[in-house]
């Protein structure tokens, strides 16, 4: 059974479900071969480099292994260093790809040409800190693959329905999550280990910590999930109004009910935040129109059977109740009011600028270095400088990605973040789509641009260059393939 999108791409129910049992089988077969299942995928990612002619396969099992692999780290079965580092990291695979297949003609001039440049600046500047600090360690992969593989995706040649199978394996990859996530809140599948920054200890299943349901994201990354799975309800709900189908809005719930299994306040703030502007930018607030009915109607549907499933959640896991929840987060928003200047994702700013200019003046140009700001180290030292009535929560204290980059890489490091979100958002607002997934993502992956950049600033674990940021590029660069499949200009 299929579901035509666009003239070039479709979903087939038969690929996602083919999808999603290589996906359960390869996460399982973990558990048996430890170490080996990081030396395994390392030799398929180089048969399929070197010997396979069209590098539709390569590019696929890249994105599916990315991400999968954390969740064998994340279980602590893979304890080699040498797998742990580099054979089982699907960004490395990325790199390799990259300066290997490499051509100039894809960076002449358009988006990539601007993405290449934003990656290149950054690692310069990444590796001066790093010398700086004498810190050795090949940092600024982590940061810039994303960008590397959004090049590969635009420009590598691909036989036909490539855009498909890359399309139904993003929805495979979403649901498989979200699966994933509601077995390990039930304690059907083991949680991750959690891995702190001095030491590693396994983290018992404990009710409604947000740690537990991480799907395949491995140890304490369960906003980042959250937050990967908000990428495709906005993306899907989008396409589903535009489309004018049903099917993709019922698919968008599937995809947002991951917070049925996650206690994140905050992910699920900016999430609604984020559904708003949407729904504004599709102009369903037009209640006199009468197409706008149905999308109205489903939304309230929606919201009654997620709220039964989160009370549910809550008291099948004697968690602290919903109504005390709300408090909680009433009285967080209610400080934050009260006390603006002194809130910890203001002063946190403040704290490190007096820091530098009082200890580590050149440190406005390198930052305490990649590594030197964790909450063991400089992070740590700076939330305690939170006057007390802010160190109450996540929502009060000065933890935010937008002040680690800042921590990290000082002003350069703060000011390659923010020029990556304009890039991105100029690029979509002036694009001019002439298909339904194009047109819907243009409103949609605004949304998404919104939200990341609050959810950014609001909490300190989920960055420009997490697996959920790298969804919204992988969609990104599949919608501009389909894009050239219609009207044919450059890349």
């Amino acid at each position: 059974m299929n579901l035509t999108l666009d003239k070039n791409i479709r979903i087939s129910f038969k690929q996602i479900a083919l999808y999603l049992a290589i996906g359960g089988i390869t996460l399982y077969l973990g558990f048996f071969l430890k170490n080996g299942i990081g030396i395994l995928s390392f030799w398929i990612f180089l048969i399929f480099l070197f010997f396979s002619k069209n590098k539709d396969n390569l590019l696929l099992f890249i994105i599916f292994w990315l991400f999968l692999y954390n969740y064998y780290v994340g279980q602590g079965w893979i304890t080699n260093n040498l797998v742990l580092k580099y054979l089982i990291r699907g960004q490395l695979y990325v790199l390799i790809t990259f300066l290997f297949l490499f051509s100039k003609s894809w960076i002449k001039n358009g988006l990539s040409k601007k993405l290449l440049k934003w990656a290149i600046i950054l690692t310069i500047i990444i590796l001066l800190s790093n010398l700086f600090h004498l810190n050795f360690q090949l940092s600024f992969i982590n940061r810039i693959y994303f960008i590397l593989l959004f090049i590969l995706i635009l420009n590598l040649p691909q036989k036909r329905y490539f855009e498909t199978r890359l399309f139904n394996l993003i929805i495979a990859l979403g649901i498989l999550e979200v699966i994933v996530s509601f077995l390990q809140v039930n304690q059907v599948i083991a949680p991750p280990q959690r891995i702190a920054e001095s030491h590693t200890q396994i983290y018992l299943w404990v009710a409604a910590l947000d740690d537990v349901a991480s799907g395949t994201f491995g140890a304490m990354q369960s906003n980042v999930t959250s937050w990967f799975e908000t990428v495709l309800f906005l993306v899907f709900f989008g396409l589903g109004v535009y489309k004018k189908k049903i099917a993709f809005i019922v698919l968008s719930f599937i995809f947002i009910m991951q917070y049925v299994t996650v206690d994140s306040k905050t992910a699920l703030g900016v999430t609604a935040l984020s559904f708003l502007y949407l729904l504004y930018r599709l102009k369903i607030f037009n209640f006199l129109n009468k197409k706008n009915i149905k999308y109205i109607i489903l939304i309230s549907i929606f919201l009654i059977i997620a709220k039964s499933f989160i009370a549910y959640y809550y008291t099948s896991q004697n968690a602290i109740g919903t109504e005390k929840t709300k408090n909680y987060v009433e009285g967080s928003v209610g400080l934050v009011f009260n006390y603006i200047p002194d809130w910890g994702k203001i002063a946190g700013f403040r704290n490190i600028t007096k820091d530098y200019i009082k200890n580590y003046p050149s440190y406005f140009l390198i930052g305490y270095g990649i590594g030197n700001f964790t909450y063991n180290t400089n992070s740590g030292r700076i939330e305690d400088m939170d006057i007390p009535i802010m160190q109450l929560n996540n929502i009060t204290r000065s933890r935010s990605s937008l002040i680690s980059a800042y921590g990290n890489l000082g002003i350069p490091g703060l000011f390659m973040v923010l020029w990556l979100f304009v890039i991105f958002y100029k690029d979509i607002k002036k694009q001019k789509f002439y298909t339904v997934f194009g047109a819907s993502f243009k409103q949609a992956g605004i949304a998404v641009l919104f939200g990341s950049i609050i959810f950014m600033f609001l909490y300190g674990g989920h960055h420009y260059n997490d697996l959920a940021f790298q969804m919204f590029i992988i969609l990104y660069a599949l919608v501009k393939r389909v894009e050239v499949q219609h009207v044919k200009t450059p890349l």
